[in-house]
């Protein structure tokens, strides 16, 4: 009997191993922050980079699973002048509303690339409940299709365009971890 219990939980260890090990396909996740301001959630094996946009304040890439992700902070009160200088009288009255921020954004981010499809804007939350907008978008650029998820969030002094992208082949594989990385922004206290 001493036998016995001694091994039963031998054995209930080693079936406890063997099946953790097996067909455990859960992502990683590490939370990053940029600026002291803000952080995001993205698979740990992301690193940081400095090669994808040159005023993005946080870059990480994946290039062995081809899986990007930017995001960049633009201050509202700098946006609200230059919609002035540019002759949008209604800027001087309110903050831009975050669809039109993320709209002119949206076409401009769309003027460098074959756009194949575009979903619609789809109102989001982040983490802590910061209002914004979100597409999925399919392009082609030098003949390979990608696929984008496209992110805007307003906070009470900024705007963040998150960006998250793949080959189009591995939209499948991805998309929830994309969507996860866009949708786990928080603001720093």
């Amino acid at each position: 009997m001493k036998k016995l219990l001694f091994t039963a939980p031998f054995l209930v260890a080693l079936v406890t191993i063997a099946l953790s090990s097996c067909g455990n396909d859960k992502q990683e996740w590490q939370t990053v922050k940029a600026l002291n301001s803000y952080s995001i959630d993205v698979p740990a094996g992301m690193k940081p980079t400095t090669e994808l946009n040159p005023v993005a304040s946080l870059q990480y890439e994946w290039e062995e699973e081809e899986l990007y992700t930017i995001c960049i902070r633009e201050n509202k009160e700098e946006i609200k002048q230059v919609f002035l200088e540019n002759g949008f009288d209604s800027a001087s009255k309110e903050a831009i509303p975050v669809e039109t921020y993320a709209q002119l954004v949206l076409t401009a981010f769309e003027n460098n690339m074959h756009v194949i499809t575009h979903s619609p804007m789809q109102k989001i939350k982040s983490a802590e409940g910061y209002a914004g907008v979100q597409t999925e978008i399919t392009s082609e650029i030098d003949g390979n299709e990608g696929y984008y998820i496209f992110s805007v969030l307003e906070t009470p002094e900024d705007y963040y365009q998150i960006v998250s992208w793949t080959l189009n082949k591995f939209k499948s594989k991805h998309r929830d971890s994309m969507l996860r990385m866009c949708n786990s922004f928080r603001i720093l206290k």
